[in-house]
């Protein structure tokens, strides 16, 4: 082994540079760090790390999850700031205080918990925060594809259709996005954290990487992997407990000799063997016969008792469905499914544990850790029932099983009561797997268990899946990395195109029989079976009933024509001009929490600006004859004070949202009181009569409205715009693509408190009184119009115009109901249970969108 000292000697030092055994001059270096020292309370992150990496030079970071490397990411990333050290790029001091800072001075991550907004599309994740404008300065969608289409195709990544949402995409294409993005930034030091911890096929990047290399691009990249290192790599610096153990000569020096320096011990210290194949006499653990699904077409086999059997397969060759079908995490349309000799029903992720089943899922972010709980909470969820003693959770007992299944996995008891989202993805990955070990499962269905885990917690995975499988139970395993299952598994079931193509076993299981079975080219390889075009139309429709915004439009239209017909007058001018001067306050409203809701919170504080705003009018205002103009003036600058406390509340002291606005509500409220203490106070004809008439044949309703929904419009092709619905899909990674989240939610606050100002103002107008109670019923109001309208509350879907159409029906109902002789109270059951009812068909449609993403 050949250890470099990299000592990064600071500028002007004059010193030489160790590399290999050779003693040579300094080059020019792009990047230097002197001494980084990051601590997170008593844990120490880094200690005293300096490293350099020259003009030119793939520099290979490795180390154990939990060694420091995400620290050191996070730090050169503009993420989090170093507590001692120094960080220089040319020569130049460089202290970034946030990611757009880090990629001012040149410096481009890709990460490996991918920083993509799923709610985006691909074009607009990838040309993120400069997106292209177009005429008046707005967003120019087919500039933005455009643009996203020439990045991809630069770098190989043509097949990705750049309008299509990411949440659409495999995890492979995501992950390919993410690195495209950060290539496309042409930056002078690029980071590139387990860049193909998803991909099956990496040449493309590999391809990438030598060319930036061959420009100039200073390259980190950071890996579990060592044949990619030795690809790609010159040197490489290894970390261990967040220091610095050496920098070496990739070339020369051995995988035994690295992996002593990663874990302090060699390889067979902590390796386990593999198991003997399981014989073919044992029993069938699970059965499957003629599965069907999205993008699975027939697929048969048995699993046995004792058996690793492993599923082979190039990216989107429907593996993943399989082990969602049996997880009961997908729908099976058509085939059975036997576990122990009996036919199962999977139709839920319970009953598939229930059956015995424990699933591993392929994300660890999204779909397995619970971030805010504990790692020992995460641990124990499967078996909280059994840990009640009189209705109460036995923590001791819960932290008992906890540590006893940690220690199976080394997983440091220390952890245990850390919150899961501070530890390292090895440590996380642990923890999910002794939480499906824990849940009693007899059979393990595993999707990609080892993906970005070091090698050291993947020999503590294998050595956990061995004693499983010789224990009685049995495994079904996919991994992206062919030499895993090589290694890992009795036999390889070959995926394609949805079918079993081959199988392997033992002289036959090689990486070479695999390939070639996995591209198509096998002795058993089957016809594909492509969707039929009745299937696709079919799941169009589908994605077309569970839409929000037609369900409310085609409701609305139904309510309208049931009015008319039951209703003398109900369609002349007259008549729609009330109905819109009724409906306008609660559109309004609604619209203006909406633009909160987008970003994932919510706003308490709707009914006591309506009030104030209400009270102010009649009481400082009056009979004005200039009280529509300002009235206007007083009631937007009311709301917009109320809504920039809000945010500043919220978005910058990271208060609760609904604790902070119900405080802000509560203090408006009691200001209407002490302003106007009962119902009374005048209001100027000019108002009361102009703002609810026509001009010409069109109410004034109609017009304020219509200015409303323009205005959606186009601040929908403005960055904000596109910020609310970032943060609110993943606000973590709206701040990676270098949104200002505390300001895009600021501003939804001071919005929303500008629209309740307005509803206010319009109520006032209708109603032509004060009423310090006024604003109580329009809480309620405007969230169920938003549900109705099809918004989510859980944030980054839906929009102003359909929360508007969701208050025209709610008052058409009332009018509806109200016409046919039904008392009041059974009117607010009604209204509840179509509340209910949108909220019901708002998470169908998110299912539905997400089922058409996979």
């Amino acid at each position: 082994m050949k250890l470099g000292s990299d000592a990064a000697m600071k500028p002007g030092s004059g010193a030489a540079e160790f590399s290999g055994d050779a003693v040579r001059p300094a080059p020019t270096r792009a990047l230097a760090i002197y001494d980084l020292t990051k601590s997170y309370g008593a844990t120490m992150a880094l200690r005293n790390v300096s490293l350099s990496v020259r003009r030119g030079e793939v520099h290979g970071l490795i180390g154990e999850n939990g060694a420091g490397k995400s620290t050191l990411v996070k730090i050169l990333s503009g993420i989090v700031a170093p507590d001692a050290g120094e960080i220089a790029i040319a020569g130049t001091p460089f202290r970034p205080r946030s990611l757009m800072s880090a990629r001012a001075a040149g410096v481009a991550t890709a990460f490996q918990e991918l920083s993509l907004l799923p709610n985006l599309t691909v074009a607009a994740n990838l040309m993120l925060p400069h997106l292209v404008k177009g005429f008046a300065g707005l967003i120019s969608t087919k500039g933005n594809e455009r643009a996203a289409a020439a990045a991809l195709a630069e770098f190989c990544a043509a097949d990705i259709a750049p309008a299509a949402l990411v949440s659409e995409l495999s995890l492979a294409e995501r992950q390919r996005v993410e690195i495209v993005r950060a290539l496309s930034l042409n930056p002078s030091i690029l980071i590139l954290d387990e860049p193909t911890a998803a991909l099956a096929e990496p040449a493309w990047l590999f391809e990438a990487v030598e060319r930036m290399a061959a420009g100039g691009t200073a390259i980190i990249y950071i890996t579990h992997r060592l044949a990619e290192v030795r690809r790609l790599c010159t040197r490489a610096t290894v970390l261990r407990n967040g220091e610095k153990i050496g920098t070496v000569d990739a070339a020369r020096v051995t995988d035994a000799e690295i992996f002593r320096m990663m874990v302090g011990a060699a390889p067979q210290r902590r390796a386990d063997t593999r198991a003997a194949h399981a014989p073919v006499t044992v029993p069938t653990a699970i059965r499957a016969r003629d599965l069907r699904g999205r993008s699975v077409t027939g697929i048969s086999f048995d699993l046995r008792r004792g058996e690793i059997l492993g599923i082979a397969a190039l990216e989107g060759q429907g593996q993943r469905e399989l082990f969602r079908m049996l997880a009961g995490a997908a729908p099976v349309e058509s085939g059975t499914i036997e576990v122990e000799g009996r036919i199962a029903i999977l139709a839920s992720p319970a009953q598939a544990v229930g059956a015995g089943i424990g699933f591993l899922p392929e994300e660890r972010k999204t779909e397995g850790i619970f971030a805010g709980l504990l790692t020992r909470a995460n641990i124990s969820l499967p078996i909280l029932r059994r840990l009640r003693r009189f209705g109460l959770i036995d923590r001791a007992r819960e932290r008992a099983l906890s540590a006893d299944v940690a220690q199976r996995l080394d997983l440091d008891a220390q952890v245990l009561d850390r919150d899961i989202a501070a530890l390292s993805g090895g440590n996380q990955q642990k923890t999910l797997v002794a939480r499906t070990l824990l849940s009693g499962a007899r059979t393990l269905v595993l999707f990609d268990p080892t993906r970005g885990v070091d090698v050291g917690t993947k020999q503590t995975l294998y050595a956990v899946i061995r004693r499983f499988a010789a224990d009685g139970g049995s495994v079904l395993i996919y991994s992206t990395e062919l030499e895993e299952l090589v290694q890992l598994v009795d036999r390889c079931l070959v995926m394609y195109r949805g079918q079993i193509v081959g199988e392997a076993e033992g002289h036959a299981l090689s990486e070479d029989e695999l390939i070639e079975l996995a591209t198509g080219h096998g002795r058993s390889r089957g016809v594909a079976v492509e969707r039929s075009a009745v299937r696709s139309v079919a799941r169009q429709l589908v994605g077309m009933l569970g839409d929000g915004a037609v369900i409310a439009t085609g409701t609305l239209l139904a309510l309208l024509a049931i009015f008319a017909l039951g209703r003398e007058g109900a369609h002349d001018l007259d008549g729609v001009t009330h109905l819109l001067n009724n409906a306008l306050p609660v559109a309004i409203a609604a619209a203006g929490s909406t633009l909160v809701v987008l970003t994932r919170e919510f706003d308490l504080s709707v009914a006591g600006v309506i009030a104030l705003a209400n009270v102010l009018i009649v009481t400082v205002i009056g009979a004005n004859p200039w009280a529509p103009v300002t009235g206007l003036a007083l009631v937007l600058a009311v709301g917009s004070v109320v809504g920039l406390i809000n945010g500043l509340l919220v978005a910058y002291l990271d208060l609760q949202s609904i604790a902070a606005t119900l405080g802000t509500m509560i203090i408006c409220s009691g200001l209407a009181l002490l302003v106007l203490p009962v119902p009374g106070g005048d209001v100027a004809d000019t108002m009361a009569n102009g703002l609810t008439g026509t001009v010409g044949p069109v109410p004034v309703a109609a017009l304020i409205a219509a200015g409303v929904a323009l205005l959606w419009t186009a601040i929908r092709y403005t960055d904000w715009g596109v910020a609310l619905y970032a943060v609110g899909g993943d606000q973590t990674a709206a701040a990676l693509a270098g949104i200002n989240t505390r300001k895009a939610r600021l501003l939804a606050f001071c919005f929303a408190g500008a629209f309740y100002g307005l509803a206010g103002y319009m109520l006032t107008a209708f109603t032509a009184t004060g009423d310090p109670h006024a604003g109580q019923a329009y809480l309620i109001l405007a969230y169920a119009a938003i549900a109705i309208g099809g918004t989510s509350f859980a944030g980054g879907r839906g929009g102003l115009i359909t929360s508007m159409i969701g208050a025209a029906i709610l008052i058409l109902l009332q009018k509806v109901l109200f016409s046919l002789g039904i008392l009041s109270f059974y009117m607010g059951i009604v209204e509840g249970l179509i509340m209910i009812l949108a909220v019901m068909i708002g998470a169908f449609s998110e299912r539905v969108a997400k089922a058409g993403g996979r």
